[in-house]
């Protein structure tokens, strides 16, 4: 188990340098290319205009309430 360990150790810190090495290498894309890719660049989306029940958070507490209920059912 060790040496797998060691493995595992080498094989986080070639890939952790590759990345770094490559990334010093590259040019940085333009921000208009990481528009939708990127979170910060991409713009947020709202609620507003879908009905309840198309919503996460509709779906959220239905699954939380199907939850109790069945660890109530099974205790």
């Amino acid at each position: 188990m060790a040496a797998n360990f060691w493995r595992a150790w080498w094989a986080w810190l070639i890939c952790f340098l590759a990345t770094i090495v490559i990334s010093l290498f590259t040019r940085k894309k333009p921000e208009s290319e990481l528009v939708g890719l990127v979170k910060g660049l991409t713009p947020r989306l709202t609620d507003e205009g879908i009905p309840w029940y198309k919503r996460p958070v509709f779906y959220a507490v239905l699954s939380l309430l199907v939850l109790i209920a069945l660890n109530i059912a099974f205790w």
